[in-house]
């Protein structure tokens, strides 16, 4: 490549080349899909077999769909034409998800990886576009991700120094990035599949505006960071990624009661902890 691979890509494309996963699973559905590791077609999807990728051939995936459908995912990392460092979910048909790797100002090293969730597709209103990037985010956060109140879906916090996630592991990460790319991809409606039973909550209007309360204000991935590097681990019970938790950044005081978006006033929870305290709840577990 032209352009000098930074020292914090380096260790972030070496922690992803240690993840050894074989299967996968998307239990939303019914039945579940199961997925495992590797792709028959390797020539029809973008970049797949380009010097560029600096994941090469180790992360991809086939999802099989009981209509004998299979949809074939690869991972990879590469520095855009913008000159962006990002990490790219392709299919046959085209590009399902993408995540950033922008280094956070004033923290030494350390990316958040998330992305404002767009409906790009062509055939679709704006409208249309509108209400099914809806029904996208609602049914990721009934499997448990992290999105806020700017539609931005954010996977981990990976700390390029030490050379690992604060808020989730690497198998975790590689798992949810490929999970949420194919669900994404059955929103999108031009990818050629469509994900049998696909349940999750469906809010109405006047519950997503009370979702919407609830999540609170969007915290500052440099805040976030900062939490995450303070606690270690979920302040209510203890869970760990190790563990398999996945940590949030929880306001101790809800926005929707007044609290700020301050370090005093932030702490870290895990997924099932801060779920269950809700906007009401003022506790805080320091």
């Amino acid at each position: 490549m032209a352009h000098q691979t930074p020292r914090y890509i380096q260790r972030f494309r070496n922690t992803l080349l240690d993840v050894r996963i074989s299967k996968l699973s998307i239990d939303c559905c019914s039945p579940e899909i199961e997925g495992e590791r590797g792709i028959l077609t390797t020539s029809k999807i973008q970049y797949n077999n380009d010097n560029l990728n600096l994941l090469g051939r180790k992360h991809e995936y086939t999802f099989y769909l009981p209509d004998e459908t299979r949809v074939q995912v690869s991972i990879q990392l590469y520095l855009n034409e913008k000159y962006h460092w990002r990490l790219f979910a392709y299919s046959v048909q085209g590009m399902l998800l993408s995540v950033n790797l922008t280094l956070e100002r004033g923290v030494m090293d350390v990316v958040t990886l998330h992305q404002v969730l767009q409906i790009t597709s062509r055939k679709m209103s704006n409208e249309q576009r509108k209400r099914v990037r809806g029904e996208l985010v609602h049914c990721l956060r009934h499997l448990g991700y992290e999105i806020d109140l700017r539609n931005r879906i954010t996977l981990g916090t990976f700390d390029g120094r030490k050379g690992h996630f604060l808020d989730t592991t690497a198998e975790s990460f590689v798992r949810d990035f490929a999970i949420a790319a194919v669900v994404k991809g059955h929103f999108m409606q031009n990818k050629g599949y469509k994900l049998p039973g696909l349940h999750y909550e469906k809010l109405t209007l006047s519950a997503s505006a009370a979702f919407r309360k609830k999540l609170g204000r969007s915290i500052p991935a440099g805040f976030r960071y900062q939490v995450l590097e303070r606690d270690g681990c979920c302040l209510a019970c203890g869970a760990t990624p190790k563990g398999g938790a996945k940590l949030h950044v929880d306001h101790i005081v809800p926005w929707s009661q007044g609290g700020r978006t301050e370090l005093n006033n932030l702490q870290t929870l895990c997924a099932r902890c801060n779920l269950g305290k809700g906007n009401r709840a003022t506790h805080d577990f320091r």
